[in-house]
Order: structure tokens, then sequence, then C-alpha cells
């Protein structure tokens, strides 16, 4: 119970730490789960929502996102993130 405790308390500190990572931690969540019951969400439309639900101040990296030519998943969106935030 007490990893528990602490796994979870880790969660809320990284919510508070980053508006944009935490909507992304519980966007791929949600995009797991649907995977999981046979509702998968296509890459595209995945990178699409996690990019609308961003700040103005992002929207260099926005840019930078929909210019890339090689595909991309929602888990080099959270690198990329990661990165940004840094």
């Amino acid at each position: 119970m007490a990893n528990l405790e602490t796994s979870l308390q880790d969660v809320q500190h990284e919510v508070q730490t980053s508006q944009a990572t935490s909507k992304l931690m519980v966007f791929t969540v949600i995009t797991d789960s649907l995977m999981a019951i046979g509702d998968p969400i296509s890459k595209c439309d995945q990178i699409d929502s996690i990019l609308q639900e961003l700040p103005k101040d992002y929207s260099p990296f926005i840019m930078m996102v929909h210019g890339k030519t090689d595909p991309m998943d929602i888990y080099d969106v959270e690198g990329l993130l990661y990165v940004q935030e840094a």
C-alpha cells in the first residue's frame, strides 16, 4: 500500500510540475485503455488531439510537430514535450 501511495504522490507531483505533460499523461492512459478494449484511436488523431490541447505559447512546438516528415506516434510527441519543457 505504501508503494501505491508513493506512486500516487509521484504522479501528483508530475501533474503539478507541467500542465502540458500532465494532459499528455491522461491522454496516454485514455488511448491505451481504448486500445485495450478494441477501440483504438489513429496515431494522427492522437497527435492532433494532444496538439489542440496545448497552450498558445506552444505554437512553435506545434508547428515543428506538423512539419515533421517522418511518421510520429504519441510517445515521440511525449519525448519532444519533455525536451521542450526542460
